[in-house]
């Protein structure tokens, strides 16, 4: 028996038509979570905090209306019954274990990279310093960026495939589910190539267009359209897991 695959292209176009097909809920929704992101982001840029507790204060604010964010996105697509006031006013509960679980799966990618820069760069010193002359040692540092950042993108791509192993408490959490990370592993065993090019390829995509219209020296009125679109984005990176989480619980349901 052929294992179906997930369709990549479907829910690549899906993730564009789906806000399309109700800009005005789409819209609406998602007003009030990247408002209160703008915000904050402005705050901080204008406060410019030294205290670490307030540098804490917006770090917290700001992860936990991202997370509010992330909920709506998830509930704009998988919830077709809720209305707008369901959707902008979740459960608290629901909130703080979203919040929880974003957290301990962010600690396990950043983990990751961690880990795999500093073995690079002990492994490089560790040569430099048994092997190679003073004028060499000089020629091997000038080249370390280059390729440091080889191992950023070796970094990257590890995490990210942890990161799309365990994206399915995300969806399954927001419609109100009790998800663990072991159970979105399992879920996952079998689609984590496409899961991959979902969550870090067209993420990765969506970066490169943003990058392309940021300039250094960029006015006030240009960063804060550049916020949105980064959030805009952010969303649409969303909306791509929640219907690949659609497409997964369809494609399991169909096996029964």
């Amino acid at each position: 028996m052929t294992m179906e695959k997930v369709p990549l292209l479907q829910i690549m176009k899906e993730t564009f038509a789906a806000p399309l097909s109700n800009l005005q809920l789409f819209s609406q929704a998602l007003a009030v979570p990247i408002l209160l992101l703008v915000c904050v982001w402005g705050a901080w840029i204008a406060v410019s905090p030294s205290r670490l507790d307030i540098s804490l204060l917006f770090y917290l604010l700001y992860f936990a209306f991202f997370s509010y964010m992330v909920i709506i996105c998830h509930q704009l697509i998988l919830n077709d019954k809720a209305t707008l006031h369901d959707i902008l006013l979740p459960n608290i509960s629901i909130l703080i274990r979203f919040m929880i679980l974003m957290a301990v799966v962010y600690l396990i990618t950043t983990t990751i990279e961690y880990v795999i820069i500093t073995l690079y760069i002990n492994a490089f010193d560790s040569v430099i310093i048994g092997k190679l002359t003073d004028e060499a040692l000089a020629q091997q540092q000038n080249n370390m960026p280059h390729d440091l950042e080889a191992a950023k993108y070796i970094a990257y791509i590890l995490s990210m495939y942890i990161f799309g192993r365990l994206c399915l408490v995300f969806p399954a959490t927001a419609l109100g589910y009790k998800p663990s990370l072991k159970w979105s592993w399992i879920a996952t065993k079998n689609y984590h190539f496409q899961i991959f090019i979902i969550v870090a390829v067209f993420p990765w995509i969506l970066k490169l267009f943003l990058y392309a219209i940021y300039r250094e020296n960029a006015t006030l009125v240009e960063q804060v359209l550049i916020a949105l679109l980064m959030y805009i984005s952010a969303a649409l990176g969303v909306f791509a897991i929640s219907l690949t989480y659609k497409e997964l619980y369809r494609i399991e349901n169909s096996k029964l």
